[in-house]
This record gives C-alpha cells, sequence and structure tokens, in this order.
C-alpha cells in the first residue's frame, strides 16, 4: 500500500511540475495557516474596532504571506453570505469578518482559485485571526530569531515546534553560558517554544514570524525553581551515555510527579555522557539531538541507592550525505536556500525536499527529492532550459551599431532574440553620442526600443585674455583655451578673469558654429581699492584740499582736508584788552566719511556717504571752530586703470559751535555758510 501511495504521489507530482508548461495561467497558491491568535486584542481595541449592523464586533483576520513580494492586494475573499470589509494596514491585509464564517473562497486573478477553504474553526466576534498565504513554487523565506535569557549562567535550552501539521519538536539551540543568547533562522509561521534550564521553571510561548527583513527577538527571564518537599534525603548519580558522542544530544528528564521536563544535561561531544543526581523516584526521559531520532525511555532510581545508575542510549540518524550535481553553470537550492553551484554535498535530514537550478535568463528546473534515513546517493540534476523573448532595437538615424552587454549585435534597425531578464542596450555611430538604455527582455513578448542619436562637435571657447575660468552651465571645465567634443545645443557660457567683467551668456554651439572667441571688458571699478585724490571745491565753503580713502568689499572709508580759499573781514571788539580792529579770517575743514560703493558698469561707481567734518576759523588773534555731520554722494570714473576723475554733492549741518564761532556767524554769514550749506568736491584720483 504505501509502495502504491508512493507511486500515486510521483505521478501528481510529475503532473504539477508539467503544468505550468501547458497552463501557465493556472499557477497555484495556498493558505499554509489559519489560526486563532490568543495575544492579539486589536479587534476589540478602540483604535480599530469595527461594529456590524447588528452591534456585534467585527473580527479581524491578518492576512500575510511567506513571501513578503506578494502583492497582497490582488487577492479576493468570499465568506458567503456573511460581510466582510477590506483594510490595508502597515504592510498586512485586514479583514474585517462577521461572526460565524467557517469557510472562505479565496481568488486571485491568474491562478486557480481555493474554494470554500475550511477555517476549521468559527469565526468569534472581537476575535483576532493569522491567516498565511503562499503561492506556489515561490521562494520558503526565513526570519533571524533570537532569545535572550536571562540570567545567562543558567545555559539554558530553547526548543521549538511549528504550528504546521505534524511538526515536532525540535532543538533550536543552547544558550551561550556568558551572554544568555542564541539566534537561527525559521520558516516564516508560527511556533511554540520552550525554554528548560537546570534549577529553573520552564518557560513557554509563542512567536509570529512574517517579515524576513527584521530580526524577532524574545527575551526570557527565568525563575528559580522552588525547591520540592520531597527533594531532601539522599540523591543518586545517573549517567546517561549517549551513542554516537558527535550527536550533541540535550537530555530532559521528568519525575512521574512532576508538572514538567527538567534539564538533566548535555551530552558531552567527545565521550557522549551526561550525569548529575537526582532523588528516588520514576522518570521519563527525552533525547533531542540535530541530526538524530528523538529517543524516550523511563527508568526508576531506587532509594539508598548505592553506585552510580548508568543509563546507555543509541540514536538512530535521522540524516543521509547527499549529493546534487548540474551539468550547467546553475546555482542549486534546497526547498529555496542556495547550497551551491554546480555541486553541492551536505547532510539532508530524511524527507521531502524540493530541489531547483537557477540560472540567470533561464528556466529554473525543479523536482522533488526523498531523501531516506542512512542512505548515501549522489543525484543528477536538470539543467535549466533557455527563456527567450524579442528586442525590436531602431534608431534615429539609422545605421547605428547595437551592443548588447557588451557584446556587438549588428546595426538597428532589426529584431533580436534574447534570454528573457536585463539587458544593457548601447547604440554608437561616428560624430553621434552613443546612448545606452536598460531593457527587460519578457518571454515570447517583443520589446521595442527607439533611440535618438544627438550629433556631437568639437568645440573650441577662446578668450581675451587667455587663461579665463570657464563654466558651461553652471559647471566650472576648467581655463581658456577650451576645446571639446559636445552635443550640439544651447549651454550657458560664463567666463571671468582678475580685474575683468564677468562675462555671461546662453549660446548655440554646434558643428556650424565649433569656435567662440569672447573678449572681457576690463573691470577699472573694483570692490578693494585705495585711492589719493586732489582738488578743488565750491559752493559756500570755497577751497582746495585732499583726500585719501579706500574700499573694502565695497565699503568706503574716506579721510579729507580742504584750505578755505575764501577770506572773511571783520570788526573785532577784544574782551582781552586788545584796541578793536577789523580782522581778516579764513577757514580749514577735516573731515571723515563712510560709504558703500555701487560699481556701475566698468569705470563707474556712486558711493553714498555719511560722515563729520570740523570747521575751523582762525585770525591772528582768534581761533574757534564748529562740528558738522554730512551727507554726500561721490560720483567716481575711471579714466584708466589706475587713474580717475570724481565729484561729490555734499551737505554739511553744524550740530556744535563754540562761542567765538557763533559770534563770528551773527557778524558774518558768509561764516555761517561755511558750516551749514552745500559744496561741490571736484577732483582728480589715482587708486592702487
Amino acid at each position: 500500500m504505501r509502495k502504491l501511495l508512493f507511486k500515486l504521489g510521483g505521478v501528481m507530482l510529475a503532473i504539477l511540475l508539467a503544468l505550468p508548461a501547458v497552463a501557465q495561467s493556472k499557477l497555484r497558491f495556498s493558505v499554509v495557516g489559519f489560526e486563532l491568535d490568543v495575544t492579539d486584542f486589536s479587534a476589540q481595541s478602540p483604535e480599530y474596532k469595527k461594529v456590524d449592523g447588528s452591534g456585534s464586533l467585527y473580527a479581524i483576520v491578518k492576512v500575510t504571506s511567506n513571501n513578503p513580494d506578494d502583492d497582497l492586494r490582488e487577492y479576493q475573499f468570499n465568506f458567503g453570505s456573511l460581510k466582510h470589509i477590506v483594510v490595508e494596514h502597515d504592510g498586512e491585509l485586514w479583514l474585517y469578518v462577521q461572526r460565524n464564517a467557517k469557510t472562505v473562497t479565496i481568488t486571485r486573478k491568474g491562478y486557480a482559485p481555493i474554494q470554500r477553504y475550511d477555517l476549521r474553526t468559527t469565526i468569534q466576534p472581537g476575535k483576532n485571526y493569522v491567516m498565511q498565504l503562499s503561492a506556489a513554487q515561490r521562494p520558503t523565506y526565513k526570519q533571524m530569531v533570537k532569545f535572550a535569557v536571562k540570567p545567562a549562567k543558567t545555559k539554558a535550552v530553547v526548543l521549538v515546534k511549528s504550528s504546521k501539521e505534524g511538526a515536532v519538536e525540535e532543538l533550536f539551540g543552547i544558550a551561550d553560558a556568558s551572554t544568555g543568547e542564541v539566534a537561527k533562522s525559521l520558516e516564516l509561521g508560527s511556533y511554540t517554544y520552550r525554554v528548560i534550564a537546570s534549577g529553573c521553571n520552564n518557560v513557554e510561548g509563542r512567536i509570529l514570524l512574517n517579515d524576513r527583513s527584521s530580526i524577532l527577538n524574545e527575551n526570557i527571564n527565568l525563575r528559580a525553581k522552588q525547591k520540592a518537599a520531597n527533594a531532601s534525603g539522599d540523591s543518586t548519580l545517573v549517567r546517561f551515555t549517549v551513542t554516537p558522542a558527535a550527536a550533541n544530544a540535550v537530555l530532559l528528564v521528568k519525575r512521574d510527579d512532576a508538572d514538567s521536563d527538567e534539564l538533566f544535561g548535555i551530552a558531552d561531544a567527545r565521550t557522549g555522557a551526561a550525569q548529575r543526581h537526582l532523588h528516588a523516584g520514576r522518570y521519563s526521559y527525552t533525547i533531542i539531538s540535530d541530526d538524530y531520532e528523538s529517543a524516550e525511555g523511563s527508568f526508576t532510581v531506587q532509594a539508598r541507592q548505592r553506585g552510580t545508575y548508568e543509563q546507555g542510549v543509541t540514536l538512530k540518524p535521522n540524516f543521509s550525505t547527499i549529493t546534487l550535481k548540474v551539468a550547467a553553470n546553475a546555482d542549486i537550492y534546497i526547498d529555496n536556500a542556495k547550497k551551491g553551484n554546480r555541486t553541492w554535498s551536505g547532510k539532508l535530514k530524511a524527507g521531502t525536499y524540493y530541489v531547483e537550478c537557477r540560472q540567470a535568463n533561464m528556466k529554473n528546473s525543479a523536482q522533488y527529492i526523498r531523501v531516506e534515513k542512512n542512505s548515501n546517493r549522489t543525484i543528477q540534476l536538470d539543467s535549466p532550459t533557455p527563456i527567450t523573448g524579442t528586442l525590436a532595437v531602431s534608431s534615429n538615424p539609422l545605421g547605428a551599431a547595437v551592443i548588447i552587454d557588451g557584446i556587438e549585435s549588428g546595426e538597428t534597425p532589426q529584431n533580436i532574440d534574447l534570454n528573457i531578464g536585463h539587458h544593457t542596450v548601447t547604440l554608437t555611430k561616428p560624430n553621434y553620442r552613443s546612448e545606452t538604455a536598460e531593457v527587460d527582455i519578457a518571454e515570447n513578448l517583443t520589446t521595442d526600443l527607439n533611440l535618438t542619436l544627438v550629433n556631437y562637435a568639437k568645440i573650441t571657447i577662446n578668450s581675451t585674455p587667455d587663461g579665463a575660468a570657464l563654466s558651461i552651465d553652471g559647471k566650472s571645465v576648467g581655463n581658456t583655451p577650451f576645446s571639446q567634443e559636445m552635443v550640439s545645443g544651447d549651454y550657458l557660457i560664463g567666463l571671468s578673469a582678475p580685474k575683468h567683467r564677468t562675462y555671461e551668456k546662453r549660446v548655440h554651439l554646434d558643428s556650424s558654429n565649433p569656435t567662440m572667441n569672447i573678449r572681457l571688458d576690463r573691470q577699472y571699478q573694483q570692490p578693494n581699492a585705495v585711492y589719493a585724490q586732489v582738488g578743488a571745491q565750491a559752493g559756500t565753503l570755497m577751497g582746495v584740499g585732499a583726500a585719501v580713502g579706500g574700499y573694502f568689499r565695497n565699503i568706503n572709508v574716506e579721510a579729507t582736508v580742504t584750505m578755505g580759499m575764501a577770506k572773511e573781514k571783520v570788526y573785532l571788539n577784544y574782551t582781552s584788552g586788545n584796541e578793536p580792529a577789523l580782522e581778516e579770517v579764513k577757514p580749514m575743514c577735516f573731515g571723515g566719511r563712510v560709504g558703500y560703493g555701487i560699481i556701475i558698469g566698468t569705470r563707474m561707481r556712486l558711493t553714498p556717504q555719511v560722515g563729520a567734518m570740523a570747521v575751523s576759523v582762525k585770525d591772528n588773534l582768534i581761533a574757534t571752530n564748529a562740528l558738522c555731520a554730512t551727507v554726500g554722494l561721490r560720483f567716481e570714473y575711471a579714466v584708466a586703470e589706475h587713474f580717475g576723475v570724481s565729484a561729490t554733492g555734499e551737505g554739511s549741518f553744524a550740530v556744535s559751535k563754540k562761542d567765538t564761532f557763533k559770534q563770528l556767524e551773527a557778524i558774518s554769514g558768509k561764516v555761517k555758510g561755511w558750516a551749514t550749506g552745500g559744496n561741490l568736491r571736484i577732483g582728480a584720483y589715482v587708486n592702487f
């Protein structure tokens, strides 16, 4: 009977493998898990709950896939006459389902439907469920799980069991004695776990793996086990010897009157031995190893038993050494995990495995292999087969050379058969810029590619003077003279040179206009300069004078001195005992100003100025002065590189006067104008 079933299974497997070639439109998917999640209360939370028309809470079915690339939105669900609401939530598909649902029909375009899938439970209101889907022949994804056990020194053993039907409890690993950590990747899905350590209460829990890109961290806090009332008294040394020693077996024991297993020990990797003292009683034991069948049994420790109780256990291998080979340069995958290229040899536990040979742009070969216990053998695998599509490539102008993945393939236009997948296509033609495109070729489909090639020209840019910094479209490309092959078109040309005006203009460059000769205008006015000037002044105060000043980033500072040419005769009645006399007085001015220069073109500059000026008036016997504020506008014109002329219109306003100055003002209106009035200074300057 068993052989008959095996043959029938082989026939069904062959049919399933042949289906894609016969009817590729009918792929298959399955429900790999559906269960109540007792740790999730989303359906009852105020944030997520929904109420149907009868006032009853909806249940939430969280739909995930063991393939993270699956688009869950493509699936359609039908719970018969019961209403459901579909909501996308953080990468999951949430189905709000009315109570009492027992079956669901699931459809997806291009896939064979699942008709009236039995949920094996009745949907309860306000409960949360997890449904995991899997598309046929999709990769089996794993997620890394890390247990962190405290206290670390317990050297705890972690056991896991998948929720899949027929799954058995397996050894996950042994926590590191210093860190308490142990990590391993598990297939996506739901698992229960047990953490067992000597002298501590066992810890049990459940984990759900649905995100292969992250690490699931499970923190375990162990509590010391209370000493049993009957634990006092004599004990007997019990020694287990496990064969083979290399099995690295974990030994669990359970006293008949105890509630749970406890860790007896871990078999020594060299001797296979593990020992500890046990009190009198009857015990059952379980021995778990990665590559061997679990062993179970029982033994009795007698009260006041002398010597050591010895228990030997021989484990049966649950694996074979399998060698897989493929003639092509293909990668070998076992249950969607890459194992090697061309050949692989290693241990496999007894069972059925899905083996694929994968090669880029080829149709994968796939088959199931059955591994028996302790049956070493070599299996020759089928090579992948080519899958092709068509590339229809053309260009403007025609006659461009076609290069695909670095290999020349004629000229445009033409149709080219290519293996499916990603390809890099480059078109080249003399005097035209090469164009490259990425294409994806699909099976039995034609992919069109049309590229326009842009004409190239050798462009030369010269400047007067040479050595000007050149930028094209805002990017610095060096100094003139400049020559380079460039695509014909419009460009923003920028040139700059010391003491010259910056040039910026958008121009058209092509083979008919390949050379530009640009003359840069001399920039006589600079943001930074120092000058000295002589000149004359006319207005309310006639005179001649001099000035020194400068510009730093267009900020102007200037000092002036003006000697008045006008004289005024006044009759003075001295209080010092001198006889009244007709005296002649003349002015002298000292001033300082600040301003900001505004350069206009290459030769002109306007500088608004404010400042202060002292007007000193004296004769042979008296001396007095007034302090004035000034506001003016300086105009400069550069005649040559270091020489220019200026004109400054300025108004002055006396803000402080000595008494003698006031007396002179009262006598002479002319003296008053020396301190308050308008003047025009004209001069010639040299700069450095």
